[in-house]
């Protein structure tokens, strides 16, 4: 699993309003418009914020397959059926589902309802995690997240989704 940020040396900080060119893995700098540290994740090409957040969703009970979890706001993700809107461009960089019992499935990012982005798959596991994601969402897209079921039953599925701010 890749580091939350790379070993550094303190020279290699920069603060500006604009981000360094000819970047290498691990660069780091402090954006002093939206007061926002960053880092260079060569894996990706992009820099990204230091700071790692989640979105977290659930569903209580046994889902049927194709069920949407529900926020922890205990509404569909945001705005109605159509998902959680992002306040900034970010990049999804992980995925990490429980369930109480083992099923065969798997949880998928959704964009828009429509367009699976990421998925992490589940082989009669209570658990799975995927943290080598890389898809960018903006602040015009709809994210959602759905239980796809082949076999067993899980109860009480929960989604946590990773996700870092995205410096174009």
């Amino acid at each position: 699993m890749m580091p939350l940020l790379p070993p550094q040396s303190a020279d290699r900080i920069r603060a500006s309003t604009v981000r360094p060119t000819k970047p290498v893995d691990g660069d780091i700098y402090f954006d002093t418009t939206d007061h926002e540290l960053y880092f260079y994740d060569s894996v990706r090409g992009k820099w990204l914020s230091v700071s790692m957040e989640f979105f977290d969703s659930g569903y209580p009970g046994a889902p049927s397959t194709g069920t949407t979890l529900k926020s922890s706001f205990g509404t569909v993700q945001g705005n109605g059926s159509r998902g959680w809107i992002p306040p900034y461009a970010i990049t999804i960089v992980g995925m990490k589902g429980t369930t109480n019992n083992t099923f065969t499935g798997n949880m998928t990012v959704r964009e828009n309802t429509t367009d699976t982005v990421a998925a992490i798959l589940f082989s009669s596991a209570k658990e799975s995690t995927d943290m080598t994601l890389d898809y960018d969402f903006d602040t015009t897209k709809h994210m959602l997240v759905k239980i796809n079921i082949t076999s067993g039953t899980p109860t009480n599925p929960t989604c946590r989704v990773y996700y870092r701010r995205l410096k174009a």
